[in-house]
């Protein structure tokens, strides 16, 4: 079973959205976990961590869509 494009497209616009309506009056500095040194995370590193794992995973995506298509199993690859 393999996902729509559109709808998993689709599904990303609604949560960014979802997400825009929610930090519209937010705070950035507002204090908002610890971690596990006690430090304390605000608003602006949650959303600078999100930044930066999206764009990560998004250069996940571009290798594996730009490597090699695998052989088929069972098919026999030259020395």
């Amino acid at each position: 079973m393999h996902d729509d494009p559109d709808e998993l497209r689709a599904l990303y616009r609604a949560a960014c959205s979802r997400s825009r309506h929610a930090l519209a009056e937010a705070k950035l500095d507002l204090s908002v976990g610890v971690n596990r040194d006690g430090r304390r995370w605000n608003l602006r590193w949650i959303l600078t961590h999100l930044s930066e794992e999206t764009a990560r995973h998004n250069g996940h995506a571009d290798l594996l869509r730009e490597a090699p298509v695998a052989p088929a199993a069972g098919s026999r690859v030259a020395p």
